[in-house]
């Protein structure tokens, strides 16, 4: 990665970033959070501080999920002729359907589609539904003569389960609908996408951090508004 591309990259992800977390926030401030613990009797004598972030935590997680999706996209842009998703709208409408990917992106001629999943602990069967889906959308890709080659993936952001590199990932139930060499996981996923072997550790060091920055005091925001 040039010194260039890492000064655009670097601008890049911090609107991302900083886009997300706003929007974020601004949804969450509108809702009373602790209206469960003022009409559940169940709940009596939580403190309003571990309620909160007992309420905040999945919020929170989807959130973050939500993010390093936009993360990836915005790397594949940086860095593919040609990438689609969901979360920026670019949707291909075929056969009168809505057709969404997590990340898509074509590179020397070849189409790549990948879910992205924050960690690899999926859910009972979420693994078969993943693989499935896409599966379907590699068909439509070669049915609609939209691609000549097409090649799926599951991605699984970060490591979750104590291991210290994807070397030593454990699968899981993920293998209920993929094989190791069809996830890419961590710094493979990284590595993959942007083509570039230098991306994650800059990711690791430069933009999480920043993610985390934002995260944290969106936190406080929603703190302040209760506390």
């Amino acid at each position: 990665m040039t010194e260039i591309q890492r000064k655009k990259l670097k601008q890049d992800l911090s609107n991302v970033i900083t886009e997300h977390w706003e929007k974020y926030l601004k949804g969450i401030l509108k809702k009373d959070l602790l209206l469960p613990l003022k009409t559940n009797f169940t709940m009596r004598g939580y403190s309003i501080d571990t309620y909160l972030m007992s309420r905040l935590g999945r919020s929170l997680d989807s959130s973050r999920g939500n993010l390093w999706e936009k993360i990836l996209v915005t790397i594949s842009k940086n860095f593919n002729k040609k990438t689609y998703g969901k979360i920026e709208g670019l949707i291909l409408e075929n056969s009168g359907k809505q057709w969404i990917i997590d990340l898509g992106f074509e590179r020397s001629d070849i189409n790549y589609l990948l879910e992205i999943k924050l960690g690899g602990n999926l859910d009972n069967k979420k693994a078969k539904v993943e693989a499935k889906a896409l599966k379907d959308r590699k068909e439509c890709l070669l049915n609609n003569n939209l691609a000549t080659e097409v090649k799926t993936y599951l991605g699984v952001v970060c490591l979750g389960n104590g291991e210290t590199s994807p070397a030593d990932w454990v699968m899981g139930r993920v293998s209920e609908g993929f094989d190791r060499s069809e996830v890419l996981v961590e710094r493979e996923l990284f590595d993959f996408v942007s083509n570039d072997t230098d991306v994650f550790d800059f990711i690791v060091n430069v933009i999480q951090p920043l993610a985390m920055k934002h995260e944290l005091s969106a936190i406080e925001s929603i703190k302040n508004k209760y506390l």
